[in-house]
């Protein structure tokens, strides 16, 4: 069903220049979800961009036939959409629409965004035919037409990370393509998937270490190549932990790494492991970075010589999972993320 409606709709994706229409029913336009109190912070930023927004009810413009399409018809009612709405705007020369949907909650707004990307960019990233820009926050879905990245991304992009973590998440499965479908037999888009429906890391009762298998969102995002470490210790109500690369130096020590990460698998930590020994030796002497309680979840953020970075902190099950994003300087143009898994094995600290 859903392959038959993207095949239908990818046909109407032959409009390049951005055109405008006129809907000559002026009640056609709905309640102005804009106004919304939950998406107040982001209408400040709008308003705060040197863009002017166009008052006509009618007026939309739009790069490609099936941002509007989508629009009104609803994208075939596929997912219960709540309102809908839409602004215009003109930044210098460039003309901007923001189409905005709202579902019933965050899993109905997962499942249009999947849709929407679909059927906009046929699930691809942006081309020089489709080059609308789609975002979901919580429950509300964002396309953005217009034919450059500008400041309503931004706007959108900063709502979205100050508002909840699952919207860099999103990005990032985006970005690495793991929700496309012959993406996502990847090691590393399977446990990205694992990671984004685990849970906010309990309280921490004890010091912890632990290491675990990296995955990176790369060519090479199949292959496990490195072992990561995670040293975590409580500080009141929170804790401050590290995350880090043990990297071997020699094929005894990465063997052995892998067997004390086997050992910790089975539920029976090998504590004569000279792994463990190290890592119990680090995690009473060395520092740790403070995380910071950001909507819910435990991140730390720290400046390297890349740029900024920050790691995600999750649990679900046995497992404690890592996430490190890389936001790269001007000087790298790819970002890159890290993911680890990390057996706990019979830790008492969580």
């Amino acid at each position: 069903m859903k392959k038959t409606i993207t095949f239908v709709m990818a046909c109407l994706l032959s409009v390049n220049a951005v055109s405008k229409t006129t809907v000559n029913n002026a009640s056609s336009h709905p309640i102005d979800i804009f106004s919304e109190s939950l998406i107040m912070p982001l209408m400040q930023d709008l308003s705060n961009t040197d863009c002017l927004f166009q008052p006509d009810a009618n007026l939309k413009y739009q790069v490609s036939i099936s941002a509007l399409n989508s629009y009104e018809m609803d994208f075939l009612n596929i997912v219960d959409i709540q309102k809908k709405s839409w602004h215009s705007y003109l930044c210098g020369s460039e003309q901007t629409t923001i189409f905005v949907y709202q579902t019933k909650n965050r899993n109905d707004g997962r499942e249009l965004l999947k849709i929407a990307r679909g059927l906009i960019n046929r699930g691809l990233l942006i081309t020089h035919r489709h080059r609308e820009r789609i975002y979901r926050v919580n429950n509300f879905v964002f396309v953005v037409s217009s034919r450059k990245v500008g400041e309503f991304d931004h706007a959108i992009f900063n709502y979205g990370i100050n508002t909840t973590n699952d919207f860099i998440f999103e990005v990032i499965e985006i970005n690495s393509l793991c929700d496309i479908k012959h993406e996502k037999s990847s090691s590393f888009c399977r446990v990205l998937d694992e990671f984004i429906h685990a849970d906010y890391p309990p309280k921490l009762k004890s010091n912890y270490f632990g290491v675990g298998n990296a995955y990176f969102n790369s060519t090479e995002s199949s292959k496990i190549d490195r072992m990561y470490a995670l040293i975590a210790r409580p500080v009141q109500d929170s804790f401050s932990f590290d995350l880090f690369d043990i990297k071997p130096d020699n094929e005894g020590q990465e063997k052995a790494s892998r067997n004390y990460i086997t050992s910790l698998e089975n539920s029976k930590p090998d504590v004569n492991n000279v792994l463990h020994q190290w890592l119990k030796e680090l995690a009473s002497s060395e520092p740790v970075f403070t995380t910071l309680d950001r909507n819910g979840s435990k991140a730390i953020t720290f400046e390297s010589d890349l740029g900024v970075e920050k790691v995600y902190l999750r649990k679900r099950g046995g497992f404690l999972y890592a996430l490190r994003m890389n936001v790269i300087n001007d000087k790298v143009k790819q970002r890159y993320y890290t993911l680890v898994k990390i057996p706990l094995g019979d830790s008492k600290s969580w």
